[in-house]
């Protein structure tokens, strides 16, 4: 439990640091995507590990549907998008390791 909620604030502050001026509707759309990604058991843990070690990690199929609707939103750095649907686009796999190179789509 505790490494969920040190995940969440992670998320939390990652978004805050980046995020655009927000306009009247955006808060209320970030606290509905955020409490979207925290109802899937081990999303925010898993886009926490995801984001400060790519290789290796999982985001299972659950989280990743989650994400997609609220990506733009909840993560604006382009890099953090990239690396986040990337690991995605492999079904919920492990991102390829060191000796393979991962390929990062960008917008």
């Amino acid at each position: 439990m505790a490494s969920r909620t040190i995940a969440t604030l992670l998320i939390v502050a990652f978004v805050v640091s980046f995020a655009p001026t927000a306009t009247a509707q955006q808060p209320q759309n970030l606290r509905r995507c955020l409490s979207s990604i925290r109802s899937v058991i081990g999303c925010p843990v898993e886009i926490a590990r995801a984001l400060f070690n790519p290789q290796g990690s999982v985001i299972g199929p659950s989280c990743c549907a989650v994400i997609d609707g609220c990506i733009l939103l909840v993560f604006p750095s382009v890099g953090a998008q990239s690396i986040i649907k990337s690991i995605c686009a492999l079904g919920g796999a492990p991102s390829p390791t060191p000796g393979r190179k991962l390929v990062l789509n960008t917008i």
